[in-house]
């Protein structure tokens, strides 16, 4: 039987904060990202109890997410990256729970990583990198041109559409948040790339980047129902008016009024 059945719903909010707090802290001992996110994978796929007790954790890193807590800011690529590892049966099964519970922020997320395609696509739109007597550059001549410390030859790749080419960007020390904007601020883009800079481990984290990421039609649906928390109210309402608008990313949007 759920840990939850007989408690009332006063007496179960009350619980939540408990657990979820306590759940906090354990993770914030762990040191890095990938140990937080295995913690709750571990949860995630065990008995109900542990299930349960690791939604209500997410949501709470989510919902604080929101509020710009530390928490919220620390915790947010674990959690979301914790759910997005499970199987789509787990998934799946755990969107139920989060309904039950009315967890919205999770099952958002969920539901959005149960729906492939929903993001739009992006086609062959980039200008490709050329040099001075406008030769469009070969992918090895890109690639190497990404990890030389310019800027000026990182300014060159922002449209790049290989993904190598865009990893090799976000490791380069002398990229800038200004360029990382440019990057997930184009429309169109590719998905895959998108998701590489919300995955990065410096990059990720800058609220200004994941606003950007959210904002973004072209990013994963998933990624933006999670990152729809960390946006401002006039944020929101932009995002509410883009033409049509992804259901699970309304549910989610709606769940911060």
């Amino acid at each position: 039987m759920s840990e939850t059945a007989n408690l009332g719903s006063s007496e179960l909010r009350f619980r939540k904060r408990q657990v979820a707090r306590k759940g906090l802290e354990q993770l914030t001992r762990l040191p890095e990202e990938m140990m937080q996110s295995r913690l709750l994978e571990e949860w995630l796929n065990g008995e109900l109890a542990f299930q349960e007790r690791a939604l209500w954790i997410i949501e709470e890193i989510f919902s604080q997410a929101a509020q710009n807590g530390m928490a919220g800011r620390t915790l947010f690529k674990p959690a979301y990256l914790s759910l997005l590892n499970l199987s789509h049966a787990q998934r799946l099964k755990l969107m139920v729970t989060a309904k039950q519970a009315r967890l919205e922020f999770v099952r958002a997320c969920l539901w959005s990583s149960l729906m492939p395609g929903a993001s739009k696509t992006a086609g062959h739109f980039q200008e490709l990198a050329s040099d001075e007597k406008g030769r469009v550059l070969t992918l090895g001549e890109r690639r190497s041109l990404a990890r030389k410390p310019s800027v000026q030859s990182m300014e060159r790749l922002l449209q790049d559409p290989d993904p190598i080419v865009m990893k090799h960007l976000l490791q380069n020390p002398r990229l800038t948040e200004r360029l990382v904007l440019k990057i997930c601020s184009a429309r169109p883009q590719q998905a895959q790339i998108l998701f590489m800079i919300f995955e990065h481990k410096v990059w990720g984290l800058r609220q200004d980047i994941q606003r950007a990421l959210c904002l973004n039609p072209y990013s994963p649906l998933s990624i933006r129902c999670a990152l729809c928390s960390t946006l401002s109210i006039e944020e929101q309402k932009e995002l509410m008016r883009e033409d049509k608008l992804p259901l699970p990313l309304k549910s989610a949007i709606n769940r911060l009024s």
